[in-house]
């Protein structure tokens, strides 16, 4: 044996190394390092239960409306809309990646909807964030870009408790930040925690 190999031991056939290993730089992807994103990503993977046949059965449902709308569109058409209308919203919550496949899915189907973003998530960069991550904001475009709202989801009272900010601070900011990317936020939900 030659190199390190010659400066382990056999241990059940497999070979001990007793040379550390550089770390390798955890690198980002849009603000988010990546070993956060393949945590969530195998974390969220084993979350999801809303499967294909799910998929369907609310295929069956929204086709029965006259047509499916995002909620901004909604509230405007409500006295004058199709008596059969769905306002259609989701809070994108911690899985933003789902929520660009269900933005794809909706589109190729012809509904139209609301994302509301949760501000401060592992996505957004934490709660301590200023801005949000390029991560996030490209999924944004790309759910905008197919025709669906973007909304916040307001969790504005927790991020303060984390960080020690204002609330109200913390709403202007972040709903500054979105409108300046280009998106024409009208609308904000309660997220809970």
């Amino acid at each position: 044996m030659n190199g390190p190999l010659r400066r382990g031991r056999r241990c059940a056939g497999r070979i001990w190394r007793h040379i550390p290993h550089p770390r390798l730089p955890d690198r980002s992807t849009g603000g988010i390092r990546n070993s956060i994103l393949a945590d969530k990503r195998l974390e969220l993977a084993g979350k999801r239960t809303f499967g294909a046949h799910d998929l369907e059965r609310l295929a069956g449902l929204l086709e029965r409306a006259d047509d499916v709308v995002p909620v901004r569109e909604a509230f405007a058409r409500r006295a004058v809309g199709p008596k059969r209308f769905i306002a259609l919203r989701h809070d994108m919550d911690h899985d933003v990646e789902n929520s660009v496949r269900l933005a794809e899915w909706e589109s190729q189907r012809g509904f139209r909807s609301t994302y509301y973003v949760l501000h401060g998530d592992w996505y957004w960069g934490g709660p301590a964030a200023r801005r949000p991550s390029t991560f996030v904001l490209r999924a944004l475009d790309r759910i905008a870009s197919l025709g669906h709202e973007i909304g916040l989801h307001n969790n504005a009272i927790t991020i303060a408790l984390l960080t020690g900010d204002d609330p109200g601070a913390i709403l202007d900011r972040d709903l500054s930040a979105l409108r300046q990317h280009g998106f024409d936020i009208v609308g904000s939900v309660a997220h809970g925690d």
